[in-house]
């Protein structure tokens, strides 16, 4: 895994730079789009969520969202060549049990914890992984755990006295599973006050404080200064993602014959990146 300097956020932040040093150009954060605006063919610009204004594009609409989402942002019915494309991935949008639509990774849990420095020993490293079981694969829910603590690398990354842990179970918790709570994923009271979604976070989150208790002994519930356990729905609600999922879950050689989409559309001026056209992961946050 690789650490940015001043954490992963230092990485959007260049990013940004490169494109507000030319003129006439700038980034907009937290800003949602409805639809992607389709004229005769050509994607030509966005409409936004929220105000419903609509940016008109130059050159080229690009979605780095998931597939999903890349598909769901143009209307059924606007182009037929891309309903047909949209078919062939996703089966029926928005039914992920359907059997011939295209593979998802399962989700994730997370910590995000702030703990004092003397809690996390000088010898432990940046980063370790923890696995239960090597019988069972990967995607096992709470077999594999990831542990990084970026501020042994960069003490930028926590006040003084203090150090900063990122763990994380990858691409092995179901969404199926937390379904029964999708209904309070936008009431924040509504879940503090649900004992069975409380309870079941603490099941989920547990292998990752005992994946972290491996080199880290002290660091406890309870403990930390501060704790912040994130679910399949946090991904869901806060990252846009379709059933909070870790990208497209497809193998070299699979038997259903599945490649990644191209990153051209059949729509003129519409484009997409990211997970949706290549595997790979990120950076710990």
């Amino acid at each position: 895994m690789d650490f940015p300097k001043g954490g992963s956020g230092e990485l959007m932040a260049a990013l940004a730079r490169g494109v507000t040093k030319h003129d006439g150009c700038s980034v907009d954060i937290s800003t949602a789009v409805d639809e992607v605006v389709v004229e005769d063919g050509k994607a030509v610009g966005v409409k936004l969520a929220k105000s419903g204004r609509v940016i008109r594009a130059k050159e080229a609409v690009i979605s780095n969202a998931d597939l999903t989402n890349t598909y769901n942002f143009v209307p059924k019915g606007v182009h037929a060549t891309f309903d047909e494309e949209r078919d062939k991935f996703m089966g029926m949008v928005n039914n992920p049990n359907k059997d011939d639509s295209v593979p998802y990774c399962k989700s994730f849990m997370h910590l995000h914890l702030g703990v004092k420095k003397e809690l996390i020993p000088e010898d432990a490293p940046p980063q370790w992984t923890v696995v239960k079981d090597w019988d069972n694969g990967i995607d096992a829910i709470g077999n594999v755990v990831v542990v990084s603590v970026g501020s042994k690398l960069d003490q930028s990354l926590a006040p003084p006295g203090y150090h900063v842990i990122h763990a994380y179970t990858a691409g092995n918790e179901p969404f199926e599973d937390w379904e029964q709570f999708e209904h309070l994923m936008d009431d924040a009271a509504a879940r503090d006050k649900d004992e069975a979604y409380q309870k079941f976070k603490d099941e989920r989150a547990q292998p990752i404080w005992d994946a972290i208790q491996k080199r880290a002994p002290d660091v406890v519930k309870g403990a930390c200064t501060v704790e912040k356990v994130a679910t399949p729905l946090t991904h869901a609600r806060f990252l846009s993602r379709h059933r909070g999922n870790y990208g497209l879950a497809i193998a070299p050689g699979n038997e259903e014959g599945w490649t990644f989409p191209e990153v051209t559309t059949p729509i003129e001026g519409y484009y997409r990146c990211g997970d949706s056209t290549t595997s790979g992961i990120g950076v710990p946050a």
